[in-house]
């Protein structure tokens, strides 16, 4: 991989993104702030009853929807756009004819999505962080999780793109991955309160450890469990980068 060629393509992607960030990252912002806002300050009028560790309602959640914004960045940008510039423009086979390789190409995109899905992230933090939710020192300690989530999920879909053919497959991934993945990790619920299945399907979640590392920080008690958490949403992280960059090279390739 030749590191200055791919950083040039990723320059070209944060140019692009400075011109239109608040067409493609506010939308896709306001929904889990709108989820921070009617779940946490709306329903946790009711359901704050000290069963939480101490912690109030909008307070036990905002992790969560923290890492479910940078997962939704990271997928949108890894999915839909890869797919219109793989598939519909073939941006792709235009860069392939300058010294940029496969490998080139797949780094700063992996890259470029990484950093939009943490962007997304940071959105929600700074309103947390804003509002009094969360100390603004531990905030900063949320970053890295931030980061992790990005690039996992940025890996995955390029994993999945690569190997899709048409673009209403897209909504699927929508559907059955990021949907459930927010709704079933832990975000809403402690899930020490579910039954053992549902405890079983939270812990092959990604977003789940996520929000037990960014919970434990917010607490000052990050134990070995939070230690725990964060070596496997490591190992998650470097699993799907690994399989989504050989993949989505292998889709450059073919080019069909």
């Amino acid at each position: 991989m030749q590191i200055a060629y791919a950083s040039r393509l990723y320059i070209r992607n944060v140019e692009n993104f400075r011109r239109f960030w608040y067409e493609s990252v506010l939308p896709q912002v306001f929904e889990p702030i709108l989820y921070l806002g009617a779940m946490g300050w709306g329903v946790g009028q009711i359901v704050d009853d000290g069963s939480l560790n101490g912690q109030s309602y909008v307070e036990f959640i905002v992790p969560g929807v923290a890492a479910a914004a940078a997962m939704g960045g990271a997928v949108f940008e890894s999915t839909y756009f890869a797919f219109y510039k793989l598939r519909g423009s073939r941006i792709y086979e235009s860069i392939l004819a300058t010294p940029l390789e496969t490998r080139d190409i797949g780094a700063a995109e992996l890259a470029w999505a990484t950093t939009r899905g943490f962007i997304q992230g940071l959105f929600v933090i700074l309103v947390a962080a804003l509002t009094g939710v969360v100390d603004t020192w531990r905030a900063v300690l949320w970053l890295p999780v931030i980061a992790l989530v990005a690039l996992l999920f940025s890996g995955l879909g390029f994993a999945c793109v690569a190997q899709i053919r048409r673009g209403e497959t897209l909504t699927l991934i929508q559907r059955f991955v990021v949907t459930p993945l927010f709704l079933f990790s832990g975000v809403f619920f402690p899930i020490a309160k579910v039954s053992d299945a549902g405890a079983v399907i939270a812990n092959i979640s990604p977003v789940y450890h996520a929000v037990e590392v960014e919970r434990a920080t917010a607490r000052g008690d990050f134990d070995a469990a939070a230690a725990l958490h964060l070596g496997v949403l490591t190992a998650f992280a470097c699993a799907c980068c690994y399989i989504g960059l050989r993949r989505f090279s292998n889709a450059l390739i073919d080019g069909d």
